[in-house]
């Protein structure tokens, strides 16, 4: 589940990346109505399609990951203050 988590997350980044391009080279080009609603209409299908549980438990994940880096980095600032 995590890599279809993955997945989707950089599906979106791509979109995101057209997105600015896109809007770089109209210029001061504004949207029309039904652009911005058909583009918030895609983030939030978009949102609703990510499975909700994988989500939780990939920030649990990443969470457990950055106290593990904390802790690796405190060890090693000892260690350095140390020498």
């Amino acid at each position: 589940m995590a890599r279809c988590l993955r997945e989707n997350l950089l599906k979106r980044a791509q979109q995101w990346k057209a997105f600015q391009d896109w809007e770089v080279g109209c210029g001061k080009r504004t949207l029309t109505v039904d652009e911005r609603i058909a583009w918030y209409v895609s983030a939030f299908d978009f949102a609703r399609a990510l499975p909700a549980r994988s989500a939780i438990t990939d920030l649990s994940e990443k969470a457990n990951e950055i106290r593990r880096l904390h802790a690796r980095l405190k060890y090693l600032s000892r260690i350095e203050n140390d020498v």
